[in-house]
């Protein structure tokens, strides 16, 4: 596929144009490309890319094309399209060297699969506790873990971290408190 090359100073040197003939200029760059046409736009032609192809008169005014009898010469730029002539010899070598193994292709793009696996929340890594901090996982095989970043220390019998479980949760592991929100619709004020 043959690619169009705009200079950097491309929108610099279009000003002047007014935004119908700037965007005739850039389809026409565009659609020589795409056809292989070696900046020569039919005037026939013409309407069936452009948007405002009365614009044409401006960028013949302003030198950016030439006119022939039947087709617009495109001026400005042309110098960093490559010819018909070149693309089809690149696009060869491409063939060719497909070929022969070339490269590998591409990788598909990772696309998005909606799990459908659940998962239990008291089972989750990264579940937390009412003040925002990691519940310890369960079967630790030391009777006490010390949370690394905290310093706070977890009984191996209950989930709940010691210090910071709120009054009425002291008393039960995460299993019993699990069932017991569940039993309860979730309503941990009763």
């Amino acid at each position: 596929m043959p690619f169009s090359s705009l200079s950097d100073d491309y929108s610099d040197d279009c000003w002047t144009l007014s935004s119908d003939a700037f965007r005739l200029h850039t389809e026409a760059i565009v659609w020589s490309n795409r056809k292989l046409l070696d900046c020569v736009i039919p005037k026939d032609e013409l309407r069936r890319f452009a948007k405002h192809p009365e614009a044409a008169s401006e960028l013949v005014a302003h030198g950016y094309w030439t006119e022939t009898a039947d087709a617009y010469v495109i001026v400005h730029q042309a110098r960093y399209q490559r010819t018909k002539e070149a693309v089809l010899r690149q696009q060869a070598a491409n063939r060719e060297n497909g070929a022969k193994g070339g490269r590998p292709p591409k990788a598909l793009r990772e696309q998005f699969k909606p799990s459908t696996e659940t998962h239990s929340l008291s089972d989750s890594k990264t579940e937390r506790d009412r003040k925002g901090k990691a519940w310890p996982r369960r079967g630790s095989s030391s009777e006490e873990q010390i949370d690394k970043v905290t310093g706070e220390v977890f009984a191996s019998v209950c989930d709940h971290p010691l210090e910071t479980a709120p009054e009425w949760q002291r008393d039960m592991c995460n299993s019993c408190w699990t069932a017991t929100a569940a039993a309860s619709s979730w309503n941990t004020s009763s």
